[in-house]
């Protein structure tokens, strides 16, 4: 069951290569977190591209924190390019979309209803992206 926009006020989106290390993204996205001044618990829910869902670095991340994990497809991450802080040509190429952890965070709360803002643009190192988008 997808959360309601009621239960979903935090969304950190992500992107990484397919053999990304788990504990790779894990800190990627614990720095992001504490940039942002959140907390693991703050999150509600995962958010990536549908052909990452089962990548095992996201997978192992939502299972970590029990976080559900929401896909979205790369036609509904496009409509996003507008509000991207990065627009990645090679993530264009690859996967149709010109960025995935900033676009899949605000496109997970805004399909619940109403809108998103970027908390914490995107960061990444040599494996993985992050993004934090807020709802309202």
């Amino acid at each position: 069951m997808t959360p309601t926009i009621e239960a979903v006020g935090i969304a950190v989106g992500v992107g990484c290569r397919r053999h990304c290390p788990p504990e790779v993204l894990a800190t990627l996205v614990s720095a992001a977190l504490e940039g942002a001044g959140l907390s693991v618990d703050d999150v509600s829910l995962l958010a990536s591209l549908v052909d990452k869902a089962d990548t095992p670095a996201i997978v192992a991340l939502a299972e970590r924190h029990g976080w559900p994990l929401q896909t979205l497809p790369a036609a509904q991450l496009a409509l996003y390019e507008h509000r991207l802080s990065h627009k990645s040509e090679a993530a264009r190429r690859v996967h149709g979309t010109p960025g995935v952890a900033e676009a899949a965070a605000l496109a997970s709360l805004e399909q619940q209803g109403g809108s998103a803002r970027l908390l914490l643009p995107r960061r990444h190192n040599r494996w993985a992206t992050v993004a934090i988008a807020t709802a309202g």
